[in-house]
């Protein structure tokens, strides 16, 4: 980012305006980019904690997955009509 420590000259406010706005675009840049990282680490994450779970517990995990589903549900519902 040499742009950002070069001397002033007189007569160049715009310049500088623009070089601030684009050091800033900069890091808002990088910060998507990190939060793009941290969201695709989180979601490998889950689905590997995932596939791990089925392949110990099997059959029993399937169940277990659905009959939260099936309680979850049953809390919209009953949440809704009260």
């Amino acid at each position: 980012m040499p742009w950002l420590f070069q001397p002033r000259r007189p007569g160049r406010w715009p310049d500088l305006a623009m070089e601030i706005s684009v050091a800033t675009w900069i890091w808002i840049l990088i910060a998507i980019a990190a939060v793009v990282v941290v969201a695709a680490g989180a979601m490998t994450s889950r689905q590997h904690r995932t596939t791990a779970l089925r392949q110990r517990f099997g059959p029993e995990y399937e169940r277990t997955v659905e009959d939260d589903q099936v309680g979850v549900a049953a809390n919209r519902g009953s949440l809704l009509a009260a």
